[in-house]
Parts: structure tokens; C-alpha cells; sequence
């Protein structure tokens, strides 16, 4: 990504699907995408014992309609209360999660265990917690990375890119 120049320099607010090389770039701001995580919800939530999943999704749809009614409005900030009501829900969704995805035990001869979709998708969650609720602490920040809800990978646009350029540099046609 640097050879082809996409995030070396950049200073904003990368709104993204979480994909590891972004997080190289210290000097971004970053933002996980809402879309990205509700359809890994969606697939994670089909699953039995996984309820939290399918309201953590029902949860973006309303804090992504909470931060649009507030933006809309001209607020910078969502009011505090609906702010602190939002994380609170969160949190007990998110503890459900951990209740319904208890960390496995360490099998003999590995490092670590292997772990679920689910919760490796809870790590992850709780892990960026605040790239992913950026878009309620900062109204500026979308939720995904594009104005609508089908959100187009980013991560697809640099692996093409960078394809493009090893084929270019190596004299083949794109």
C-alpha cells in the first residue's frame, strides 16, 4: 500500500473492514465500517446460541439511525443520554456474547486455542471498540465507509490495485 501511495500520508478518518495492514498507518484516525461487522453479524447470528449477534445488528441500525437523526439536525454530538444509553446497551449485548462464547481450553501441544467465528468477531468488537463506535462520538465519521449501506471493500480496491502494479512493473498487461 505504500508503493502505491493509498495511506501513507493520510490524516483523516479512514472509515475500513478492519483488514490488518490498515492499522499500520498511525497516523490515520481509523473507524471500523457498521455495514462490514452487521454482515458478519448476520452470518454469525444463523448459528445456534448466537442471539447476541442478531440485536447487536438491530443495535447498529439504531445507533446508525440515532447519529443520522442527530447529524441531520446540525448536533456535532449525540446528547449525552442517548450517547450513554447506546454504549449501555452495547456492553450487555456484548457481555451476552461473552457469556455465550466462553474462551476454550488450551489443547495440549498448541500455543493457543483455536477460536470460534463468533468470537474471534467479540474479540475484535471489544478489541477496536472505539473505531467502532466512532461514528456516535464524532458525527462527521459515516458508519460505513460509503454513503450507503452496501459498503464496497476497500481492501478489494488495494489487493486490485496492487495486482495491477505487479503486473505493470513486471510488463504484462492489466
Amino acid at each position: 500500500m505504500d508503493a502505491a501511495g493509498v495511506l501513507p500520508d493520510f490524516q483523516g478518518v479512514a472509515v475500513h473492514d478492519g483488514w490488518s495492514p490498515y492499522w499500520r498507518y498511525p497516523t490515520a484516525t481509523h473507524a471500523l465500517c457498521a455495514a462490514h461487522l452487521v454482515r458478519e453479524l448476520e452470518g454469525i447470528g444463523e448459528e445456534p446460541g448466537q442471539g447476541w449477534a442478531a440485536e447487536l445488528g438491530e443495535w447498529f441500525a439504531i445507533a446508525c439511525g440515532q447519529a443520522a437523526t442527530a447529524r441531520a439536525a446540525g448536533a456535532e454530538r449525540l446528547a449525552a443520554a442517548v450517547a450513554a444509553g447506546l454504549r449501555e446497551r452495547d456492553d450487555r449485548i456484548l457481555a451476552a456474547g461473552r457469556a455465550a462464547n466462553p474462551p476454550p481450553r488450551r489443547p495440549p501441544g498448541r500455543r493457543r486455542p483455536r477460536r470460534s467465528p463468533a468470537a474471534r468477531l467479540l474479540g475484535r468488537l471489544e478489541g477496536h471498540r472505539e473505531e467502532v463506535l466512532r461514528f456516535l462520538a464524532d458525527l462527521r465519521v459515516p458508519p460505513t465507509k460509503d454513503r450507503v449501506a452496501y459498503c464496497t471493500s476497500l481492501s478489494w480496491w488495494v489487493r486490485t490495485w496492487l495486482w495491477l502494479l505487479g503486473r505493470r512493473a513486471c510488463g504484462l498487461a492489466a
